[in-house]
């Protein structure tokens, strides 16, 4: 190459030579290291779209279970003769489907009173007094306010 060209000065033209090979080789080793770190950021991001594939589809799979178990427990109340009878599966269904600390069911009523053994069927509650609850059913860690009232005070 310096014999075709014949420079004035063959160590000055060779200086600039391997200044120029020097910047193109950092040139093409700047463009390897961009095409290795770009394959590597395409692995992550198809790693990362698995990944949120299979999160959606656990999800999706939870979501039908919840689905499920809110049809059956609805198409049990359906075919229940009373319902009194499902209210604690009701306080269950609340409880987990709500993620409530507590849930109970109570009866707005007349607070209740001694009576006689000769007493009329109604004079067990005061109906002059203002009503209370009285607490029927409640989930696991309330059970202790079954059979308890509430009143104004």
């Amino acid at each position: 190459m310096t014999f075709n060209r014949q420079p004035n000065d063959p160590v000055q033209f060779f200086a600039r030579f391997l200044q120029n090979e020097c910047k193109t080789m950092k040139v093409v080793d700047e463009d390897r290291h961009a095409a290795l770190e770009q394959g590597r950021n395409r692995i992550a991001h198809e790693d990362r779209l698995r990944e949120v594939k299979e999160t959606a589809k656990v999800k999706k799979t939870e979501e039908a279970k919840v689905d499920d178990e809110k049809k059956a427990f609805f198409d049990d109340l359906e075919q229940s003769d009373d319902l009194n009878d499902k209210l604690q599966s009701l306080i269950e269904f609340l409880q987990e489907h709500t993620k409530a600390t507590g849930i109970y069911i109570g009866n707005l009523q007349f607070p209740e009173v001694p009576i006689e053994d000769d007493a009329m069927e109604m004079d067990h509650l005061n109906q002059e007094a203002p009503k209370v609850i009285k607490f029927t059913h409640a989930s696991e860690d309330h059970k202790y306010i079954i059979n308890r009232t509430l009143t104004e005070d």
